[in-house]
């Protein structure tokens, strides 16, 4: 038991970001309760890990722990309103979208469908809108007068080995 509770702290310490899921059960078996919101609050103060609560409607009004109440005051809360947030373009789902953390763009373009971002999805159709532009106006180089390009500050050298230089276009 005791590794177990190892593993599962050291996958929490590595992870971006903490979701927890908050329901009538958990908030009613009081150790189990304690000790999850424990963990979450000692996480978020130690490693900075952003906290995102899912809350089963607004159940969770009722007189409980300190543990619970650091939660909520440190977590960034999601509401799930049952059958009307089951629909992937409900209001829930965006929230939750807009809680999450924007992936680093050290990453690259990948797309990964839950853990993707609105921004990352708007700075990889930029950059692929800006690419086909850029293919259709003949090359892959960054074209003079381009309003990205001329955003950036970067340009492709005209050397042909890839290297981008800090110059306006």
């Amino acid at each position: 038991m005791i590794d177990l509770a190892e593993s599962v702290l050291r996958c929490m310490q590595a992870s971006r970001r903490l979701v927890v899921v908050l329901s009538g059960p958990c908030v009613c078996e009081k150790s189990v309760q304690k000790l999850e919101c424990g963990l979450c609050v000692y996480l978020h103060g130690t490693c900075g890990t952003p906290l995102i609560t899912v809350r089963w409607r607004r159940m969770l009004r009722s007189p409980c722990c300190r543990e619970l109440a650091e939660l909520r005051r440190c977590a960034i809360c999601v509401h799930w309103h049952g059958d009307q947030s089951k629909h992937p373009t409900s209001r829930f789902w965006k929230r939750l979208r807009l809680a999450l953390p924007a992936r680093p763009l050290a990453l690259g373009p990948r797309l990964i469908d839950s853990t993707s971002s609105h921004s990352d999805l708007a700075a990889v159709a930029m950059r692929r809108t800006h690419t086909r532009a850029h293919l259709h106006t003949g090359g892959g180089q960054r074209a003079r007068g381009c309003e990205v390009c001329v955003r950036d500050g970067k340009q492709v050298n005209n050397r042909g080995n890839g290297k981008i230089q800090n110059t306006h276009c």
